[in-house]
């Protein structure tokens, strides 16, 4: 990945995420502190920023900064998609356990 991939590749997430809250380039701007100017030239990719700003950026859309360096393609998709094979992992492990609960059971009141 070059480095102007990975400024695409954020420059699209901050936008996504910036509209996934309903904020505006000027709201962004007005919370972090960062110029609206300067918002708007990341977001369109004519422009870097400082880690700084990023961490500011990211603090205030509500996501850890990594999320920030994913791929851009359906990446708020793919977070719900990840919560839900979360649930059907936990939902699977969950029964596991009360199976291997019932079978450490039933072998203990066949001992007795």
């Amino acid at each position: 990945m070059t480095k102007d991939e990975l400024k695409r590749r954020i420059s699209s997430n901050i936008k996504t995420y910036r509209k996934s809250k309903g904020y505006t380039q000027a709201d962004l701007s007005e919370k972090t502190g960062i110029g609206f100017q300067t918002i708007a030239s990341v977001e369109s990719c004519r422009v870097w920023t400082s880690d700084e700003n990023l961490c500011k950026i990211a603090e205030v859309l509500g996501i850890d900064i990594y999320k920030l360096f994913l791929p851009t393609k359906d990446t708020l998709l793919y977070e719900e998609e990840s919560s839900a094979l979360k649930e059907k992992l936990m939902n699977q492990i969950e029964k596991i356990i009360e199976h291997s609960y019932e079978e450490v059971f039933k072998q203990k009141t066949d001992k007795e």
